[in-house]
């Protein structure tokens, strides 16, 4: 069903309709409100037509008719960014109402009427004035996502602890004594009430005094040195100060002027760009970072160590410490930098050798460190036990068994697993320990020291073995390198713990009986190996970058090292990708900023669409990472040239939504259709990975809090509303869940083999049938798109097992 979309346009002021059927008189914007007569009219139509999704974001409106209860065919009523105070008693008769957005408005509780929406799943009531917890939502049995951010609730009834069964709570940045590390955790309702109602029943909780201090800088710019002389002013410096090798980690406390004790977690990352590839686990948020120049060498990218902290670690403070080595100074300019980087506090100069600005830099630590803002979070007294216990236990060994970690638990007072899952969750947030809760293999284990795991999976990558065979080894070659007592019960998990920092991958199908081959990324050849090409009808993508950080096609190998074509077409800066029908290529040019595609073959759109789909992901996990997807132009003049004209993928979609269906070419002045260039790339324009993108916008506004643009002039806004793409939405909700299920069964089975596929296939479906609402999803989407679009919506190898199970479900 088409949604009813409203468009002002600024340039001549009336309302406009982007579907024929549903138009507002130009003369609404005389007085920029609705009059009775027009709202009558336009919810007669809406009514008529039984339209089931109306989107009314935007509109300035301070009230809704109680007519809108006639439109109960609705499923979908947006009604975000208004100015609405209240809600007719009519919503009432919403009864088939399943999403509901109020988002930004100035709703400060919710009328008794919501409750009778008993078929409502998706409820978005962020940035309201809600100081309560609505109580009303005990009363809606079907819902299944809540998103209360950016209000004022304080507190939650007891009431509230039933919303655990909820897919999402959203409760960030409510004044709530819960840490931003819990809430940012939507999907696990469970784990958000869990803390917030333990916390309320200690008698007498814990202050948490706490954080990260990380020192990053080029190779041989004095992070050690400087990480020794905070903790020690007296330290003896030594020429041959011994290169951090992946990271280290040291305690330092201090004293806080109410007289509590600061402890200080100092993170001294190694410089070398092999080390490169881990920063983005480590570099966290909600931590102090401390960039060392070295003012003798000049070497220092300031604007590649600015960029990679606020694409990973976002707002965290930043203070620049020159060491002036030989006292040679070094003048940067810091205004500039300032303007460019808000998170730039200080650019302090010091002399390590003589101590000359050390003071200053000790106390800038000391100031900045304590205005993060979890520092003085209220923790349960239970948890510091725990971690005392933890802290203990590392100064002899350097991991416990999970069987080990829940008998420590035990001893203070703890006896419920999921809580004493949760605790260990929250300390590897914090850097105190590693525990991945979500790994078959590794969570068996809880790494009490992070620093003795990357030095032990660096030594991989600084074996000299396996640097000659240019980054190939195997699990021999591993019993070698990690011969020493510490390492060689936990070959497997380190070896797994590669793979999970994405600094290695196996390669598929070597045969049951062949053992373990594997490739480091990362010391692959710099040169690319010799393949043949057809350049003819090749479909072309290129993405360039503001600032590109490093590791990006280093991860892109790892994701998809199942296709690589015969395992052998790979080097450091560039893959070739196959499957039975077309070959991709994808080359990094790192110093242009850019990542040129080319597909070629007789069915090279999916191949494209894996490509695009995995570079997406990678780009998602950077927090403001800036780029371009350029299309080429397909217009007869570019089609012949090799630097044919592009256009932003984006800028693409806005003419679409605009419904601008003809794009100028900048060489040869032609016209050129959108949706042709669109479909050029195997879009719809709407791809799944594009539409989670679309749903994460319009669920939770912003990953931060933002002006919500309440009460603005209509007059002067314009809202433009896309083609309706719910469908598509549903798709990608849907394929997301099913591929989530697979992808934990792949850590039974093999997901590259076709015995493997099959049985994860089958479990999945076994799941699928026993969960009744994703059961009705799935084929609801395998009815809309088709079974080729749900395959490949799922992007998994034992998608088409999958689909397959859900026409079995239809047919029975």
């Amino acid at each position: 069903m088409r949604v009813i979309n409203i468009l002002l346009a600024a340039s001549d002021r009336a309302f406009t309709s982007l579907a024929p059927y549903a138009m507002l008189p130009a003369a609404v914007m005389e007085n920029g409100t609705v009059t009775r007569d027009e709202w009558l009219s336009f919810i007669d139509e809406v009514a008529t037509r039984r339209q089931t999704k109306l989107n009314l974001s935007s509109c300035d409106l301070t009230e809704l008719p109680p007519e809108v209860g006639k439109l109960s065919d609705l499923e979908w009523l947006i009604l975000s960014d208004n100015r609405l105070k209240s809600l007719p008693e009519s919503i009432t008769q919403l009864t088939n109402l399943q999403c509901l957005d109020l988002s930004g408005n100035l709703l400060s509780d919710l009328p008794e009427s919501i409750g009778y929406l008993t078929e409502l799943q998706e409820l978005n009531l962020s940035g309201n004035y809600l100081s309560t917890f609505p109580d009303i939502i005990r009363q809606l049995p079907a819902l299944r996502w809540l998103v209360l951010n950016s209000n004022q609730i304080s507190n939650l009834p007891i009431w509230t602890e039933d919303l655990a069964k909820l897919d999402v709570l959203d409760l960030r940045w409510n004044p709530l004594p819960i840490p931003l590390e819990v809430l940012a955790d939507e999907s696990n309702p469970s784990k958000i009430l869990d803390f917030y109602f333990s916390l309320q029943a200690e008698v007498s909780p814990i202050s948490l005094y706490e954080a990260k201090l990380i020192i990053l800088g080029e190779g041989g710019a004095g992070k050690t040195s400087l990480k020794k002389k905070i903790d020690d002013e007296n330290y003896e410096l030594s020429t041959n100060e011994k290169a951090t090798e992946g990271i280290d980690v040291v305690r330092w406390d201090f004293a806080m002027a109410d007289g509590n004790i600061f402890r200080t977690n100092i993170w001294d990352f190694g410089g070398q760009e092999i080390y490169h590839a881990t920063h983005q686990f480590f570099l966290t948020k909600r931590s102090l970072y401390i960039l060392v120049a070295d003012t003798r060498r000049e070497n220092t990218d300031f604007y590649y160590w600015l960029n990679v902290i606020e694409l990973l670690a976002a707002s965290s403070p930043v203070i620049i410490v020159k060491n002036e080595k030989q006292d040679r100074q070094c003048d940067i300019d810091e205004v500039l930098l300032k303007g460019q980087f808000n998170n730039l506090k200080d650019s302090l100069p010091t002399n390590l050798e003589s101590n000359r600005g050390l003071y200053k830099v000790k106390d800038a630590i000391c100031y900045h460190i304590q205005q993060l803002s979890h520092i003085g979070d209220s923790l349960p007294a239970f948890w510091a036990d725990v971690r005392a216990d933890l802290e203990g236990r590392r100064k002899v060994e350097n991991t416990i068994t999970l069987q080990q970690y829940y008998e420590l638990c035990v001893q203070h007072g703890c006896t419920d697993k999921s809580r004493m899952l949760f605790v260990s969750s929250y300390l590897h947030d914090l850097g105190v320990c590693l525990h991945f809760q979500d790994d078959k293999l590794l969570k068996r284990t809880v790494i009490l020291k992070p620093e003795w795991a990357t030095t032990a999976v660096y030594k991989v990558s600084d074996s000299d073995t396996i640097r000659q065979n240019k980054g190939r080894f195997t699990e021999a070659d591993t019993a070698e390198t990690w011969f020493d007592s510490e390492y060689s019960d936990l070959r497997d998990e380190l070896l797994q713990l590669m793979m999970r920092f994405k600094l290695a991958y196996e390669i598929p199908n070597q045969g049951p009986n062949a053992p373990g081959h594997y490739i480091a990324p990362q010391l692959l050849p710099i040169s690319k190996p010799q393949y043949d090409w057809n350049s003819a009808d090749n479909l072309i993508l290129r993405y360039t970058y503001d600032f590109m950080p490093k590791g990006i096609l280093t991860r892109f190998i790892v994701e998809t090292n199942s296709r690589i074509e015969n395992q052998n077409h790979v080097w450091k800066n560039g893959v070739i990708l196959a499957d039975n029908w077309a070959r991709a290529e994808i080359i990094e040019y790192y110093p242009q900023k850019e990542i040129h595609i080319r597909v070629s073959g007789t069915n090279k759109k999916p191949l494209l669409e894996v490509v695009r789909g995995e570079l997406w992901k990678i780009h998602q996990s950077y927090e403001r990472l800036k780029y371009d997807e350029l299309i080429p132009c397909n217009c007869a003049q570019c089609k012949e040239s090799n630097k044919p004209e592009s256009y932003p993928y984006e800028l693409l979609l806005k003419y679409i939504g605009d419904h601008r269906y003809d794009i100028e070419c900048r060489a040869s002045y032609d016209k050129v259709d959108v949706r042709r260039l669109m479909s050029d790339i195997g879009d719809d324009p709407m791809s799944p990975y594009a539409e989670e993108k679309e749903v994460r916008a319009t669920r939770t506004k912003s990953d931060a809090p933002t002006n919500l643009s309440i009460g603005r002039d209509i007059k002067d806004s314009i809202v433009i509303i896309g083609n309706d793409n719910n469908a598509n939405i549903e798709l990608a909700h849907t394929a997301r869940d099913i591929k989530t299920l697979l992808d934990e069964l792949s850590e039974e089975y093999n997901p590259n083999s076709a015995k493997g596929q099959t049985k994860i296939g089958q479990a999945a479906i076994a799941e699928i049938k026993q969960n009744s609402t994703l059961k009705q999803r799935a084929i609801k989407a395998l009815k809309s798109a088709g079974d080729e679009a749900l395959e490949q919506a799922i992007s998994h190898p034992a998608a088409k097992v999958v689909v397959g199970g859900v026409k079995g479900f239809i047919e029975g």
